[in-house]
């Protein structure tokens, strides 16, 4: 398994710049925001029509995307008129923070884009990572998740190798979940962004 988190490129302390609570961010509840602000970080502005081709997703998810983010104040529609190209939304300089993270954070779940985006697959790579092994105390540490989205997430994860299911034996048998490398290294990139 390949592990980012491990070079000295893309170490935690690269993560770590942000500086809010975990709750307060929380980029993984719309699920196309993070792709959102690092693409119009990554042109420094872009357009709707751009953006739309580029990701390959509706305008109404989209148009709802980019209102969420302008009322988070991490985005702006572009002041003024001017050249036809002019970009409509750039990153406002508090944004421009949790954009280089976002950046880093979809570069390095390329790979595991279809998965990683999922509403509850990162927040429950960085619960694993804090030492939640058994499935009740994920479903504690990641409070609104319903057992079965829990679940269907858990699977997802696992079949992507980004964790692993064991069971151990005995009465009643324990089932338990780790991370892999690659789940670790995601985990500490995706955690600042929650």
């Amino acid at each position: 398994s390949v592990c980012f988190c491990r070079s000295e490129k893309y170490s935690s302390n690269t993560f770590q710049s942000i500086g809010r609570s975990l709750h307060e961010l929380g980029l993984f509840k719309q699920r196309w925001s993070i792709r959102v602000i690092a693409l119009i970080a990554e042109h420094r502005g872009s357009r709707f029509a751009v953006m739309k081709h580029e990701l390959g997703i509706s305008g109404d998810t989209l148009s709802s995307t980019l209102k969420w983010l302008l009322e988070q104040g991490w985005i702006a529609k572009n002041p003024g008129y001017g050249h036809p190209l002019r970009p409509e939304y750039v990153v406002t300089d508090e944004g421009g923070r949790i954009a280089r993270v976002a950046q880093e954070f979809t570069h390095l779940s390329q790979p595991w884009a279809d998965v990683v985006y999922r509403r509850w697959s990162v927040p429950t790579l960085v619960a694993l990572q804090r030492g939640a092994d058994r499935f009740n105390e994920i479903q504690t540490s990641l409070a609104r998740v319903s057992p079965r989205a829990l679940t269907q997430g858990l699977r997802n994860l696992s079949h992507h190798n980004l964790v692993l299911r064991r069971v151990e034996d005995g009465y009643p048998p324990r089932t338990g979940y780790a991370l892999t490398d690659t789940g670790a290294s995601i985990a500490i990139a995706g955690e600042p962004l929650l």
